[in-house]
């Protein structure tokens, strides 16, 4: 963490990702100032790009970067920034943050379990399993979400 310490830093920040839904969580619930969440691209050479501003000016201690980190591939990290309440007068010009962990939903997240589902014939003599893979929180280009066999087709043999 940084800069002035004005406003108390987040703790504990960290990702959580399950089936691609992805949350960035971190402590103490905010009593007189907000948090506001900038996350990063990690490109070529480990250099930092593309600095967004996701999550402004919250009194909550959790942020959904789900539909943010659209390329899955990519590695990022977050910034959680204590600052003044929303319409508080901005009084330093860098106010404290922690810094996350890297993070790449691609690796990182955890796969639920797929479905299973089985059919007895009449006579007894034939079982039929079906299995349904997981589905993501990430959306395809119809605006349905993709099933995991969708995103890691590449990966399956």
């Amino acid at each position: 963490s940084t800069g002035n310490d004005i406003y108390p830093t987040a703790q504990n920040v960290s990702w959580s990702s399950h089936n691609f839904k992805t949350l960035l969580t971190w402590s103490p619930e905010p009593t007189g100032y907000s948090y506001t969440v900038e996350y990063s691209v990690y490109l070529c050479y480990g250099l930092e790009m593309c600095i967004n501003s996701f999550t402004k000016h919250s009194s909550t201690t959790e942020c959904d970067l789900t539909m943010d980190l659209t390329e899955l591939n990519q590695t990022y990290s977050a910034d959680v920034v204590s600052e003044p309440k929303l319409g508080d007068p901005l009084d330093v010009e860098e106010y404290p943050y922690t810094k996350s962990e890297r993070f790449c939903p691609y690796k990182d997240t955890t796969i639920g379990k797929p479905n299973f589902t089985f059919e007895v014939n009449e006579s007894k003599n034939k079982i039929t399993l079906h299995i349904q893979d997981p589905v993501s929180a990430i959306r395809g280009a119809n605006n349905e979400l993709l099933k995991m066999r969708e995103i890691f087709k590449e990966e399956l043999k």
